[in-house]
């Protein structure tokens, strides 16, 4: 049995491989946000405890943003920064290497969850599932949300790693489980508020409800079983909160202290009901990430059902919740669950993370598939019914191997503008350029990649909304746009931009690269002039002659840091460095161990 389980983990992380590195030369150009998590990788490389990043918004808090993954980003390009690649390669090459590690680490992660819930064979099936789960790849290829999906990771390990401490008190255990869960939020903020609550829930509630001996639902003190739940699990939450306030405190604090924005709308947002959201690439991203649990939750559901296994039943209602969630104001559980920040948050990732806690129940009805057991207990004896419900798990399996291989060319087609931004970058910083601001106009998904090619130009635009602060572009921020690059799509995008370029002499903006054809009427209207055409690059380079400098000097990168900066900067990769430490074989033993007296095959 043990080595069957180890074979489908080493299938699973084999074809997670298989999946991803055809797709590796896009895995930067082709997702919408890899270049922002470069980006802000690239401040660590200039001012790794600076607090501000001039290149965007005139000054961007970079404490706005959970710090770990982007400075995992940073320290790893260091070497291919060492080995002559530049900076831009550098960066590119280390988001491959650390995607590759993640993806590797995920269908381990899933197994090492799973274990709370099912035995190792049914988790074993559920992480080759997770492997193929378009979830992750949706999130990976088409959205490029590399620290959500570490994020994810971490705190499927350290769900284990929270119910082995449960289970046996052990103080490495406690330690793991606390540094772990203290990595989340350092991570990605939103996970350590949703994804993690829900996978904690379902570790809390298995291990309350299941009896300590049999593992399944038995007649142990209730009350015994919770206090000791809340003395095990006490220590974990309080350590793992103080570790993370400790090195997040300039995030809490921008938090409190930062000003509300008009809300942005997005896609993932857009109520179903309106025809309009058709038009926009999430719905079929939500479709893509969800069809797993969509098609699969209802019969898991029942399988649980008829087995009275309570926490797996759970598991597959939390599912269930995030795929509501994941279709946005459709219904009012966004604005009920998370009032006061519905309005901010993106949904297509619920999807995502619903399928995620549904894999060890998938794998559980797929192991008992194999021994003739839940398709029986569901419908009697009618092997016609059986037979139609395995094709059917079958065929949507399929499905999703397909998807996955094909996500990097199912997503809206955008030119790769690496060169352009190059030569954006040149130009900025040759004949003293920087002294004077600049934009870019359909080039938006560029945008982090021109911050990198031009270190010490500034923009007043950007690619990370909730980092815009009104005391620095008030216009841009109090407003309902997004970026200045792509302002043609919006009314209040047009009237940002238009009012930027009226006002471009008070601000210090001399030069306009556009990609975009639609632009250059409003652009000549506003005294603007062609100054070259690259025109293998598919850009113009606009300027006005009359613009005097903003800068006098070359820019700093950034703030000279306060002592919260310095923990900010020092305390994630140090609970990083202590967590490899403190684990050992023994602990990666009890981690994959799990539920040991968890339902039987």
């Amino acid at each position: 049995m043990i080595g069957a389980v180890r074979k489908r983990l080493f299938v699973a992380v084999v074809v997670a491989m298989f999946v991803l590195l055809p797709q590796a030369d896009k895995l930067v150009t082709a997702p919408y946000d890899s270049w922002t998590h470069l980006f802000f990788a690239s401040h660590y490389l200039q001012g790794w405890f600076a607090s501000v990043d001039t290149r965007w918004y005139l000054g961007l808090p970079v404490y706005g943003y959970p710090p770990l993954a982007h400075q995992l980003l940073a320290v790893v390009s260091v070497p291919f920064a060492r080995l002559g690649f530049d900076t831009t390669d550098a960066l590119t090459a280390s988001y491959t290497v650390l995607a590759l590690v993640c993806t590797a680490l995920y269908p381990l992660a899933v197994y090492a969850y799973g274990r709370v819930l099912v035995s190792k064979r049914a988790a074993s099936y559920g992480a080759l599932v997770a492997s193929v789960f378009t979830g992750w790849w949706a999130l990976l290829l088409g959205y490029g949300q590399f620290p959500t999906l570490v994020a994810a990771v971490v705190t499927m390990l350290g769900g284990a790693a929270l119910y082995g401490a449960l289970r046996t008190g052990s103080r490495r255990n406690l330690v793991v489980a606390t540094l772990l869960t203290a990595l989340v939020p350092m991570t990605h903020h939103f996970t350590s508020i949703s994804f993690l609550v829900a996978v904690y829930l379902v570790v809390v509630v298995t291990y309350a409800t299941r009896d300590a001996e049999t593992g399944v639902a038995g007649d142990s003190d209730w009350r015994e079983r919770l206090l000791t739940t809340a003395r095990r699990a006490t220590p974990v939450a309080v350590g793992s909160v103080a570790l993370a306030l400790l090195a997040m405190f300039p995030f809490v604090a921008f938090l409190v202290t930062g000003s509300s924005q008009s809300p942005i709308p997005h896609g993932s947002r857009q109520s179903w009901l309106e025809g309009a959201v058709w038009s926009r690439p999430q719905p079929y991203f939500t479709l893509v990430t969800g069809g797993l649990f969509l098609f699969l939750a209802p019969l898991c559901g029942l399988f649980a059902y008829r087995r009275e296994d309570g926490p797996a039943l759970f598991a597959v209602a939390l599912a269930v919740v995030c795929g509501v969630l994941s279709l946005g104001f459709t219904t009012p559980l966004p604005r009920i669950l998370y009032p006061g920040l519905a309005e901010t948050l993106t949904y297509f990732r619920f999807a995502a993370w619903g399928g995620f806690l549904l894999l060890p129940v998938v794998g559980w009805l797929i192991a008992e598939t194999f021994d003739d057991g839940p398709l029986g207990s569901i419908h009697g004896h009618h092997p016609t019914r059986q037979r139609i419900v395995v094709g059917f798990v079958a065929v949507l399996l399929l499905s999703q191997v397909v998807i996955a291989t094909q996500v990097t060319n199912l997503g809206a087609a955008s030119p790769d503008r690496r060169a352009a931004a190059a030569e954006v970058g040149d130009f900025m910083s040759e004949d003293e350029h920087w002294k004077w601001r600049y934009l870019t106009l359909g080039m938006s998904q560029e945008l982090g990649l021109v911050g990198i090619e031009a270190p010490n130009a500034q923009t007043v635009d950007g690619n990370y909304n909730e980092g815009r602060r009104p005391s620095h572009v008030p216009v841009l921020a109090n407003s309902s746009a997004a970026q200045l690059s792509s302002a043609k799509f919006s009314p209040a995008g047009r009237r940002v931009l238009d009012h930027y370029l009226t006002n471009n002499r008070e601000m210090g903006i001399k030069f306009v690269f556009s990609a975009d054809v639609s632009y250059e009427p409003t652009l000549r209207e506003h005294g603007f002039e062609v100054l070259y055409e690259w025109e293998a690059l598919d850009v113009r380079v606009w300027h006005d002659p009359t613009t005097p400098p903003a800068l006098e000097r070359e820019p700093s990168p950034a703030r000279q840091p306060t002592w919260q900066m310095y923990f900010w900067g020092i305390v994630p990769l140090a609970t990083l460095f202590a967590l490899l430490v403190v684990i050992s074989p023994s602990v990666v033993t009890s981690l994959s161990s799990g539920a040991d007296r968890a339902p039987a095959d």
